[in-house]
């Protein structure tokens, strides 16, 4: 019988237990709890929840005899209207994340086996925003979840955790807009009817794109335009006034992922979003009809019998239309210093491409609005 050194018989069982802990990354007796994922709570790390909701978009064919329609609904991304979509901004070091889920029995899992990469940094704040659809959320009631930030794909006891997200509601209610559309100070107050279970408000103020398919990226519904020509504004206002006036002055202190100053003469949308203490996105503001041709990269809108050339489509942009403007008298040329149109878009959810369309459920397939939401407040 062959026999080993005392020395070697040591060196091998070091050698299994390197091997052994080298194919795991995470430290022994890690997520002892399935209740909730290793690791520290961290105010900056931000959980935003919402759902894979229709925009309303009208086709009409101006060439037919009866002026033929259709209606149909554009979504970010294949799967339900009710389908959970998870926003995570992150200003730690972390540079990728782990998403999780409440499962049947109340305890957290993974929703995939890669981690979240970014899709969007905002340098000037040190933050950068994750992205992911959960596809099949499973039965647990409300549909819960949390992020897990990562180092180099390596979670510690000292990982960042995000809020809980949650989403009970179904449907999200319209903020009305009722600050001046035309102000004259170049530091103008913008100004909402506040709504009801709100904690604070995402404010997103930009400019529109000319082409026709990425205006309708910047219309699909969200917290944070999927899709604009330029940003005047990102940023999250807390507190709460439900039935009054909430008011932002620019420049005034707010939590700021962007910020520049507005031209003259130019068009913003402004887009403002509620979300509740769960992070679930319960209201947005359904902002100024927009039109645009049926032009070559929006052809599948509309059935194959309507005229291109005769054929507009309608929906809501998301933002209502302000626009900075001078005095009547003031002096000549003041207002030709607007320069010219923006640069390349810039894309917050990188892999928005082309929305998807289908026909628009009815009531008798989606939930009903709350009293008061009107048909706005199905977007």
């Amino acid at each position: 019988m062959t026999r080993f050194p005392r020395k070697s018989a040591v060196a091998l069982a070091l050698c299994a237990l390197a091997l052994t802990a080298g194919c795991d990354e995470r430290p022994s007796g890690f997520d002892p709890n399935p209740n909730a994922p290793e690791g520290v709570p961290s105010p900056d790390v931000r959980l935003v929840a919402y759902r894979n909701a229709a925009l309303r978009v009208m086709v009409r064919d101006y060439a037919s005899t009866n002026i033929d329609s259709v209606v149909v609904g554009a979504q970010a991304f294949v799967g339900a209207t009710s389908m959970p979509l998870l926003l995570v901004l992150d200003g730690t070091p972390s540079n990728s994340f782990e998403m999780f889920r409440k499962d049947d029995g109340g305890q957290f899992v993974r929703t995939t086996d890669y981690p979240l990469q970014s899709v969007f940094k905002y340098v000037n704040a040190n933050y950068e925003t994750f992205f992911t659809a959960d596809a099949a959320p499973g039965r647990y009631a409300p549909p819960t979840y949390m992020a897990r930030g990562l180092l180099d794909g390596v979670a510690t006891h000292a990982s960042p955790l995000s809020n809980e997200g949650r989403l009970p509601q179904p449907d999200v209610l319209p903020i009305t807009y009722n600050g001046d559309l035309q102000p004259l100070d170049s530091l103008f107050t913008l100004s909402w009817i506040g709504v009801p279970e709100a904690v604070g408000y995402w404010i997103h103020a930009f400019e529109k794109p000319i082409s026709a398919g990425q205006r309708l990226l910047t219309a699909l519904p969200a917290p944070i335009s999927y899709l604009t020509a330029g940003d005047l504004l990102i940023g999250f206002y807390y507190g709460n006034n439900p039935g009054g006036s909430m008011r932002y002055r620019l420049g005034s202190e707010l939590f700021t992922l962007k910020s520049t100053p507005p031209l003259l003469g130019r068009d913003y949308y402004v887009r403002i979003t509620g979300v509740d203490m769960n992070g679930q996105v319960i209201a947005q503001t359904p902002g100024d009809l927009d039109s645009i041709s049926l032009s070559a990269d929006i052809a599948y809108l509309a059935p194959p019998t309507f005229t291109p050339e005769k054929t507009k489509v309608f929906f809501s942009i998301g933002g209502t239309r302000v626009a900075r403007r001078q005095l009547a008298h003031g002096p000549a040329g003041v207002a030709a210093g607007a320069p010219a149109g923006p640069g390349t878009p810039q894309r917050h959810v990188a892999p928005v491409v082309f929305p998807v369309i289908r026909p628009l459920e009815s009531s008798a397939t989606t939930p009903r609005p709350r009293a008061g939401a009107g048909r706005a407040g199905r977007r």
